[in-house]
């Protein structure tokens, strides 16, 4: 969505993410993964993958990570892996996105080195970068108050922002840790428009509805923590 309608986004955010695509010597790691996930299933995988993921080795949350990714069926953890492997480069795409971006990494991340969070930094135009020390791509576990802090804080001026841009009410509830954004819209959503050769009233339709899957996965981010 945002490298369709970049216009309709307030504001982005990299939680310990990359713009770059898979190197070459990346591609190959992924590949091998895949033939040895095939040959052994998922169980050995995670068995080493998971840990890595961490600055410490020994830390509680490990347990929990490794529980949720051994819900991950055979044939989720290959596609997924294949598209990692096969996705695009979005770099041009940061390069040229004027809105305030936040980009959040560890400090001692082995997925994502922290040398390419910073340059992530410095190829975006309107960019605030967070490095959180002692953790590694588990920020979410290793360093939650940390990393709550910086997004609330972000999420509040976003939100603001984002209230201007679409000129329209919006009300915000803190409930037990999650955060309830409500948005009035008159628009009738199930009826986009009499006839489909309007095109200008299904863009319409078909973007306002992106803009309500844009906030719902925002959202999301302040759930993980």
């Amino acid at each position: 969505m945002a490298k369709q309608e970049p216009s309709l986004c307030s504001g982005l955010g990299l939680f310990q993410s990359t713009a770059y695509p898979d190197s070459e010597e990346r591609k190959a790691n992924r590949n091998r993964v895949i033939e040895f996930v095939k040959a052994h299933g998922t169980d050995p995988y995670f068995d080493t993958y998971v840990p890595g993921l961490f600055y410490d080795k020994k830390h509680p949350s490990i347990s929990i990570v490794d529980k949720l990714a051994r819900t991950t069926s055979i044939e989720s953890l290959l596609a997924y892996t294949s598209a990692m492997r096969d996705r695009d480069s979005s770099i041009d795409f940061i390069k040229n996105f004027i809105s305030p971006m936040l980009i959040l990494g560890g400090e001692d991340d082995t997925i994502i080195p922290k040398e390419i969070t910073l340059e992530l930094g410095r190829l975006t135009i309107n960019a605030t970068v967070h490095l959180i020390k002692n953790t590694g791509h588990m920020a979410m576990y290793e360093s939650p108050a940390e990393a709550r802090k910086i997004l609330d804080n972000d999420m509040m001026r976003r939100l603001l922002e984002f209230r201007k841009q679409i000129k329209r009410k919006v009300v915000i509830s803190f409930v037990m840790g999650r955060c309830y954004v409500a948005i009035p819209i008159e628009e009738d959503l199930l009826e986009p428009s009499d006839s489909l050769d309007d095109k200008e009233a299904v863009k319409k339709y078909f973007f306002t509805v992106l803009l309500i899957l844009s906030i719902i996965n925002q959202l999301q981010l302040n759930k993980l923590l």
